[in-house]
């Protein structure tokens, strides 16, 4: 029962972050997105992640993982963005 509601609980976090990674990727705009939050939020979820799989949580890990994903596409994306910014 906890496992199922980690799972819950850690799909419906993750999901919050999607509108903010598609809008990002369908409009290209990430000047909104500080680069201090990224890095702050990636190194948390970094943190958690670790702690997922070093304790054998599959619910702490495989939200962290799907999260990691996520911050990774936004970073990836406000890259392109700033690079094609600074060459304009």
């Amino acid at each position: 029962m906890d496992t199922t509601l980690g799972l819950v609980s850690g799909a419906l976090s993750t999901a919050s972050l999607l509108p903010q990674v598609v809008r990002a990727i369908r409009t290209g705009r990430t000047t909104d997105l500080s680069w201090w939050w990224l890095a702050l939020f990636a190194a948390a979820v970094g943190g958690w992640l670790v702690y997922g799989v070093r304790s054998a949580d599959l619910a702490v890990a495989v939200t962290n993982a799907a999260m990691m994903v996520l911050i990774s596409m936004l970073i990836v994306v406000k890259t392109r963005h700033s690079l094609a910014a600074q060459t304009r």
